[in-house]
């Protein structure tokens, strides 16, 4: 087996930091929360929210209530008997 030798000493690459970009360090960049954690629960909060407002809108539809069109066979005009004979 050959010995193998490095010159160098073998250093771990660093792991990357979350440097604050996202939704998350935007809401607390703008004030909108203290802290990142906050910061999730508000959107958390915001997703539920738009969630139950798109099931409300996809059950109940518009709340005017539903027109039935007429029936187009009561609405023509059947011509009685007419004598032709006079």
């Amino acid at each position: 087996m050959p010995d193998v030798q490095f010159s160098e000493e073998a250093t771990l690459a660093p792991t990357p930091i979350n440097n604050g970009s996202g939704m998350a360090a935007w809401l607390v960049r703008s004030k909108w929360a203290k802290d990142e954690k906050q910061a999730e629960y508000l959107l958390i909060g915001i997703a539920v929210v738009a969630f139950a407002t798109m099931i409300f809108v996809l059950m109940f539809g518009s709340l005017a209530p539903r027109q039935v069109p007429p029936n187009p066979l009561e609405q023509t005009v059947i011509p009685g008997p007419t004598s032709y004979a006079q």
